[in-house]
């Protein structure tokens, strides 16, 4: 079950061609959209290695962790024989033959797994699959072309059990390796694949810096250490630990999802990027329709069945929520002005396992939102009160009042530096708002918007007694209008010419 069915959706970093391509399981072939996969009955495994040729170029090379995470055998060895070798492929009904490389191993050190010490690395050659071992033996030898520029070196190979292939003639200590087809070696360093071969950058006292790419014609390979594969093994090795298969599946499409968008901003530069602008009026209600980002477009035919959701994060993400595919819905009245919130999805697949959505993919789509106010509107704020003794009440330091300041009906500066509910004797009680200078909205009207999009309160600044020494406006209220921890809106409107 682990790791046997993986899909591809268009533009979403959840790819993997290649990991599934290196199973060497020709009942799989990937494809551009979630669809039943072909059997082997129904293509051929030349079909699989055409689509393992683009992989690298689409999706990027897998990372470390992927590879640990796919390998049975994570080793340090050195090279001792490579033998020519022929493997019967039990396709169904069919019997087909494909010639192989067997490479022969010393085991200096089990990073992952055991074994004995000495193992094989087997590497088939997809250019061509044939029916009798005679149109095998006349075939184009696999090793003609191959680089033995790393076989005197140490190397840590990432090798697959596949004993368990019943389609596949295994035997004790023989894994799999890799594939070649035609010209490249998608088993070594300079093939461009999984390469689950990494040799030492060198034979002559480095053996503990190991290759991450080729250093052919290259002066400042990737490299790192063994002692930071040893730790990263163990690390992995823990994530995983007495897991089931499908948590291991999740731990796995992380890496691979982080791969993915990781390659995918660096090859297309901006046109990875995504942008959706929206307009709507200020002060609708929790749950006012927003936009439909692209996500929305990329999983039109995905049921909301909660098997995914949609997370927000960048600037102002907490004004929002999304809901799958990829709507994105206003989480509270939100006063005039522009809000950005970046959003990506997160499989239900991934959310199991403590998965998040990788930095750059998280990056990659941004909703712009334009928030209007209506005509004669001189002022918008969130009002977020708290309890602060007997009053409940926002502004400085306590509860939410943003922005405080603003200009007012002539243009002039004005701060709004709190405003106060606080009973009194007999069930009533004050709103009491604090402004510099006082008489900054005389003439206006101040609404509170409830999250509803109903207005709890209005009240005239007409109304209000005024105190010019302190700056404050204060009326007199029948029952209290807003709750610690409500999330309301102010409004302070001009009256109508």
């Amino acid at each position: 079950m682990f790791e046997k069915r993986l899909y591809i959706s268009i533009g979403v970093a959840v790819a993997a061609l290649f990991l599934i391509a290196c199973d060497a399981d020709i009942e799989n072939i990937t494809v551009s959209e979630p669809v039943t996969v072909p059997t082997a009955a129904e293509t051929d495994s030349i079909e699989v290695a055409s689509s393992v040729r683009d992989f690298s170029g689409v999706f990027g090379l897998p990372s470390l962790e992927e590879k640990i995470l796919r390998a049975d055998i994570v080793a340090i060895v050195t090279l001792r024989s490579v033998d020519r070798g022929l493997d019967v492929w039990k396709a169904l009904t069919r019997i087909r033959y494909a010639k192989t490389l067997e490479f022969t191993f010393d085991v200096d050190q089990y990073l992952k797994g055991e074994g004995p010490d000495q193992i094989v690395g087997v590497v088939f050659d997809w250019t061509d699959e044939y029916e009798s071992p005679v149109d095998a033996a006349l075939a184009k030898d696999p090793a003609l072309d191959r680089k033995t520029h790393w076989d005197d070196r140490k190397a840590v190979v990432f090798l697959r059990d596949d004993a368990k292939d019943p389609r596949i003639n295994w035997e004790a200590g023989r894994y799999f390796l890799g594939v070649t087809f035609e010209e490249d070696a998608y088993y070594s360093i300079e093939g461009d694949g999984y390469n689950p071969w990494l040799p030492a950058v060198s034979n002559r006292g480095d053996e503990q810096r190991i290759l991450l790419e080729s250093d052919l014609g290259v002066s400042s390979p990737k490299t790192t250490t063994l002692d930071k594969l040893r730790l990263l093994v163990s690390s992995i090795e823990q994530e995983i630990e007495g897991r089931s298969d499908e948590y291991k599946d999740c731990i796995l499409s992380k890496y691979r999802r982080r791969s993915v968008a990781k390659h995918s901003r660096e090859t297309r530069g901006d046109s990875y990027y995504i942008k959706t602008y929206s307009t709507i009026g200020s002060g609708m209600p929790q749950g006012t329709y927003v936009a439909s980002g692209w996500l929305a477009w990329e999983h039109y035919q995905t049921p909301e069945d909660g098997k995914h959701q949609i997370v927000l994060a960048g600037k102002d993400p907490e004004h929002f929520y999304g809901v799958a595919p990829g709507h994105i819905y206003t989480e509270r009245p939100i006063p005039a002005g522009q809000y950005r919130t970046n959003y990506a999805d997160l499989f239900y697949e991934d959310s199991m396992c403590g998965g998040t959505v990788p930095e750059d993919e998280m990056a990659r789509a941004e909703l712009i939102v334009q928030v209007t106010a209506p005509a004669e509107t001189v002022h918008e704020a969130f009002f977020d009160p708290v309890q602060d003794g007997k009053a409940v009440l926002a502004g400085g330091t306590v509860g939410v009042l943003e922005p405080a300041t603003f200009s007012d009906a002539n243009g002039a500066s004005a701060t709004i530096q709190r405003i106060a509910w606080e009973a009194e004797a007999g069930g009533v009680g004050t709103v009491k708002l604090t402004l510099s200078p006082h008489n900054s909205i005389a003439g206006h009207t101040v609404e509170f918007i409830a999250l509803d999009g109903s207005v709890p309160l209005s009240l005239a600044a007409a109304d209000a007694q005024v105190d010019e020494t302190n700056g404050t406006l204060t009326w007199k209220v029948e029952s209290q209008p807003w709750q610690s921890g409500e999330k309301l809106m102010l409004r302070v409107s001009a009256p109508v010419s």
